[in-house]
């Protein structure tokens, strides 16, 4: 949960 709640996952890259 860094830029985007897309995935469960802590990757801010696989955010956007």
């Amino acid at each position: 949960m860094k830029k985007t709640v897309i995935v469960q996952s802590d990757q801010p890259t696989d955010a956007c």
